[in-house]
């Protein structure tokens, strides 16, 4: 199965990841009991997706374009624990939550969810995003559709966990999904069975509420969906207590 982890090693499989999500998208994950994957096309970032959308030139000189790119998808999350930027991205109205699992829960609750257990090993992938300059990205794109690569579903998934170095502040992990089926390629959403409440161990709340607000969406969350785990309010910016600081 360690095709299946791309860029992550044995050791790295118990590092929590994190995601940013409004409160409506959060009661969604554990009411309805679905994880929605979308396709990267869908991502703001117009780099995505490019290696799997340009086409290839071959030693025999031929050049094709491949459909690949259309049963691929994907989710987003990061490895920064405390990230001041990801509030003030994904948490608008400073009302979303921060969910925290772990790369091997996460990774296992969509390998888990699939019946086939034949081909689940070419459809289920999780990848650390690699963050390279143009130069080495283009290297890196060769090498996918290398001879020894061929078109192997785990090289072709490995092309979506490249980014510019832009972007390099979030600290990316990105759940994959490879569908065979060429007659959903026309689908733009991904869904599959995911129990929140076993994937899920902690909700965190965005740190710019105060101690009152945070407390009030803690009851909201507690009564709606019955949540075990901890909720705690972030405390990014809370100052440090009896600070003395010693004059030179």
């Amino acid at each position: 199965m360690n095709h299946n982890f791309i860029n992550i090693l044995d050791s790295e499989r118990e590092q929590y990841i994190y995601r940013i999500m409004p409160l409506s998208r959060l009661y969604e994950l554990f009411e309805n009991k679905e994880n929605v994957l979308v396709k990267p096309s869908l991502w703001e970032d117009p780099f995505e997706n490019f290696i799997l959308k340009s086409r290839v030139r071959f030693k025999n000189g031929k050049t094709y374009g491949f459909n690949h790119q259309n049963g691929f998808y994907g989710q987003c999350w990061t490895r920064s624990k405390a990230s001041d930027a990801m509030w003030r991205i994904y948490s608008l109205d400073k009302r979303s939550v921060r969910i925290r699992t772990t790369i091997r829960k996460l990774f296992n609750s969509l390998y888990g969810s699939q019946s086939n257990k034949g081909l689940r090993d070419e459809k289920c992938f999780i990848g650390k995003v690699k963050y390279l300059p143009s130069s080495q990205l283009k290297v890196f794109a060769s090498e996918i559709f290398s001879e020894q690569a061929g078109t192997k579903t785990y090289s072709l998934a490995s092309s979506l966990c490249v980014k510019r170095p832009a972007f390099k502040h979030e600290n990316e992990v990105r759940l994959i999904y490879f569908e065979h089926d060429v007659n959903k390629y026309n689908e733009q959403l991904f869904q599959y069975k995911f129990d929140a409440h076993d994937v899920i161990d902690q909700l965190m709340l965005d740190p710019r509420l105060d101690a009152s607000e945070a407390e009030i969406i803690k009851k909201q969350i507690t009564k709606k969906v019955g949540f075990k785990g901890s909720i705690k309010r972030s405390l990014l910016y809370a100052l440090p207590e009896d600070l003395i600081i010693d004059a030179k």
